[in-house]
């Protein structure tokens, strides 16, 4: 038997899942693109972090109140019920109930971290995750994007440098700050950064061309469609 809460938080994701995210689930499965737009309207609906403990900032619930808005979800789009899934039971869960209080503090803290910085003034907020790829955070969206699998690392000095000269020479070039521009230029500042750790110095950075780059965003895009 839910209690008065629960039956409350499976309501309000139904609510959302019978209506955004559903009248969206046929394009999502039409064009096999990342449904963006559910990952706000999960944000903003509170249905991210439900796991994290209060004492990291999180809501402090449990599996079956995630469980509840994954079901609702999964009910009118199977991606979107993955995404709730992941958001709450998947990396972050397994953190949270098997990390040391150094990794539970720093995984809740990043996320929390980058919305606070926003509410300063900025914009937006990049967070460079090392070899982990990069995080963004804006008033309409936030996202995770991976760094590239290069297998030839050879010395990763200079990769937030040279993640930071791509991203911003492409802005540069575009003189545009649109979601899909930013999108593209922090993809940019990752595949710069995989080339930059193939080799010590400046050596590897001497060796390629745009066109190197644009096949890598090439491979990148298709590693990120499923």
């Amino acid at each position: 038997m839910l209690n008065k809460d629960q039956v409350a938080l499976r309501d309000r994701a139904r609510e959302l899942a019978q209506g955004q995210i559903a009248s969206r689930a046929a394009e999502v499965d039409r064009t096999e693109q990342y449904p963006w737009d559910n990952v706000n309207d999960l944000k903003d609906g509170g249905f991210f972090g439900m796991t994290i403990p209060k004492a990291y900032g999180g809501q402090g619930l449990g599996y079956l109140e995630t469980t509840l808005v994954v079901e609702e979800m999964a009910k009118v789009c199977g991606v979107s019920g993955r995404i709730a899934v992941e958001a709450n039971m998947g990396a972050i869960g397994a953190i949270m109930s098997y990390g040391t209080e150094e990794q539970k503090r720093l995984a809740a803290d990043l996320v929390l971290a980058g919305h606070k910085v926003r509410e300063m003034g900025p914009r937006f907020v990049v967070v460079k995750k090392g070899e982990h790829g990069a995080m963004f955070f804006s008033q309409d969206e936030t996202y995770v994007l991976p760094a590239f699998p290069t297998d030839r690392v050879v010395d990763p000095t200079g990769a937030g440098d040279s993640f930071a000269g791509g991203m911003m020479g492409y802005l540069a070039a575009e003189d545009d700050f649109g979601p899909a521009t930013m999108k593209r230029a922090l993809a940019y500042g990752i595949l710069v950064a995989s080339y930059n750790v193939e080799d010590f110095s400046l050596d590897r950075m001497q060796e390629i061309d745009r066109d190197d780059i644009e096949r890598r965003m090439e491979e990148y895009k298709r590693m990120l469609l499923f």
